[in-house]
């Protein structure tokens, strides 16, 4: 794997806090991932739009700040996920993404959009910011079911590790859903999503076969 990661673990054992941004397809299994690396426990969830990221002892909301069209399915999600009874006590960072294009939501606009006072009538403890800067390491939840979205996929990797403020980070890949019949092989994910690529760009990565419906695997990719 060229200057693949062997284990996260050994990146972070060499910080005390870590912010992991986790991040793919809709329905590729990320919410499962969520709530498994926080409570290791299974739980059946719902399909979820955006990203997710899991830190000790909060959950890091990301919202585009350039995709006014969907800025209401965002407001949902974000909602949903503050009433989430095993998620209540957490604080939620909310990442307003994206802010240096030009259609871009302003600060301001993103509080109405999202309903933020919302939240604290909720007693929610959130806080706004307008970049991931902070991020330490990068989970990419693939499906690989998913044949027909493959490529897609892809792009949606490619396109997040090639912004600015995500370059150099340690990136962990979870090929999940390996248990359904017409999963793609580990061999066949490395190609599909071209990642002798990341080797080229001299990022550091680790490709991890999971299942995360019945919790197989996910802790062995932070081990």
């Amino acid at each position: 794997m060229g200057l693949s990661l062997k284990k996260l673990s050994s990146y972070f054992s060499q910080h005390n806090e870590v912010c992991i941004l986790m991040f793919g397809l809709d329905a590729a299994g990320k919410r499962t991932m969520l709530y498994i690396s926080k409570l290791a426990e299974v739980i059946t969830t719902i399909p979820t739009i955006g990203l997710n990221i899991e830190t000790v002892s909060a959950v890091v909301f990301v919202v585009d700040s350039n995709d006014r069209d969907r800025i209401d399915e965002a407001c949902n999600e974000l909602h949903e996920m503050a009433n989430e009874e095993l998620l209540k006590n957490l604080s939620i960072l909310i990442f307003a993404n994206k802010q240096d294009l030009p259609n871009a939501l302003t600060f301001d606009e993103i509080k109405e959009k999202l309903n933020l006072p919302k939240l604290d009538e909720m007693k929610s403890k959130w806080y706004l910011q307008p970049s991931i800067a902070i991020t330490s390491a990068v989970i990419f939840v693939v499906d690989s079911n998913g044949r027909n979205r493959i490529d897609e996929a892809c792009d949606e990797l490619y396109l997040m590790t090639n912004y600015e403020l995500l370059e150099n980070l340690p990136i962990l890949i979870f090929a999940n859903k390996q248990d359904l019949p017409n999963a793609l092989t580990f061999d066949e994910i490395k190609e599909k999503l071209n990642l002798p690529k990341l080797d080229e760009m001299n990022s550091k990565w680790y490709l991890q076969p999971s299942i995360a419906i019945v919790g197989e695997s996910i802790h062995e990719g932070f081990e």
